[in-house]
């Protein structure tokens, strides 16, 4: 029975860790060693660049270099996506130029 869960994740991200951790307990994974891979991520998650943070062209431009070695570049280890795509009318509407 899980009481409570970390005030960080919200309750779909508990229930899949749950769910995770059960499915690997039932295929006899090495779950001590998929805890720390995963206390590795969110760490990785909670030091990465947050919403109005201010960074330097050079701070972006090194983002976007080491985003582009990523085995997958298209979303955190959490399922966050990293890049989201819009369209010119998009862009223009929320700086109210349409």
């Amino acid at each position: 029975m899980v009481k409570e869960i970390p005030m960080f994740m919200d309750l779909t991200e508990a229930q899949n860790m749950v769910n995770y951790f059960l499915e690997n307990i039932a295929e006899n994974v090495d779950i001590e060693n998929e805890a720390k891979i995963n206390k590795i991520i969110t760490k990785a998650c909670k030091s990465a660049v947050k919403a109005n943070d201010i960074l330097s062209l050079a701070e972006c431009s090194r983002l976007l270099e080491d985003l582009a070695k990523c085995e997958n570049p298209y979303s955190c280890p959490h399922g966050r996506p990293t890049f989201i795509k819009m369209t010119k009318y998009e862009v223009e509407k929320m700086f109210k130029r349409v």
